[in-house]
């Protein structure tokens, strides 16, 4: 379908070059498949023939952000030059348009991406660009306040600083908006683990791997890993959770020794094992047989 509506595109750029909105819809198509650069260089385009679309501002900004998280997480490039392009494309869609609730989440995401890089770093302070991300976030949910993702970012600025409890009850916000927020339980999964809440913490991870898309790889595969969510150690110390948590038994005896046993495999992407362990606790009577089940069929779509 991507390739389709890209080829339409097309067709509409080649009819009228001037197109700003088939160049922004290209770009977005770009986006979606991971291919920042040429979703750039669309916007770039939609932007030279339109400088009053606001829309394009946003996206471009996306772009920039998603491409520095990218790159940045693997290692390739500094991304703190993209996050720097995309403060100042969303600055310009708030000029465009000071009520684009779209555009204050996106850029409260830039300033917590910042932050975060500058850290890493060890170059100066981040918890600024932090508090800066949760002005842009307070002002994304007074213009929208049924904006679940908004409620995600702002929990993240407010983790990046140490405030657990407060990223918590932003998490809460979401999950209460949008109970199938997969990236919402992991999040708080992750605050929780940061204040030594560690039940609560695999709660939540246990919710994220029932929800996310296409089973558990969402969560666990190298590419999910390396471009756009939870680190290898972060996946380990997942498994030390459940260890430290559930006593993790040296050879599983009931219907919850063997769930968790599926749960650790899941986050070894150990397919075989999963499936093998999560069918021994349903037979022994697992009290959530339908959660059981539903890992089962989705285990038919892994990757």
């Amino acid at each position: 379908m991507d390739d389709e509506t890209i080829s339409e595109l097309d067709e509409a750029i080649r009819f009228d070059p001037t197109n700003a909105t088939a160049y922004n819809d290209r770009g977005v198509t770009y986006s979606e498949q991971g291919e920042y650069d040429r979703a750039i260089a669309d916007y770039n385009e939609a932007i030279r023939f339109d400088p009053g679309l606001a829309v394009a501002y946003i996206n471009r900004g996306e772009a920039y952000i998603n491409r520095g998280y990218a790159h940045g997480h693997k290692g390739e490039y500094d991304s703190i030059a993209d996050y720097d392009k995309a403060i100042a494309d969303l600055n310009e869609a708030l000029r465009l348009n000071p009520h684009y609730a779209l555009a204050y989440n996106n850029r409260g995401r830039a300033y917590i991406n910042r932050g975060y890089a500058h850290r890493h770093k060890g170059e100066y302070d981040s918890i600024a660009d932090y508090d800066k991300a949760i002005a842009d976030l307070n002002e994304a949910l007074r213009l929208n306040p049924h904006y679940a993702l908004a409620y995600n970012n702002r929990g993240n600025a407010y983790r990046q600083k140490g405030e657990y409890d407060q990223a918590i009850a932003n998490y809460d916000e979401a999950l209460q908006l949008d109970p199938q927020y997969a990236k919402a339980y992991r999040n708080r999964g992750r605050a929780y683990s940061d204040k030594g809440d560690y039940d609560q913490a695999i709660a939540d991870y246990d919710n994220t791997v029932r929800l996310c898309p296409n089973y558990e790889t969402e969560f666990v595969d190298s590419n999910f890993r390396n471009g756009r969510g939870i680190t290898p150690a972060e996946a380990g110390r997942a498994i030390e959770l459940l260890n430290s948590v559930i006593g993790y038994p040296s050879s599983p005896k009931s219907a919850s020794d063997y769930y968790y046993y599926g749960v650790r495999a899941l986050f070894r992407n150990y397919r075989h094992y999963a499936r093998r362990y999560f069918e021994i606790a349903l037979k022994l009577g697992y009290e959530d047989q339908a959660k059981i089940k539903k890992h089962l069929e989705n285990l038919k779509n892994r990757r």
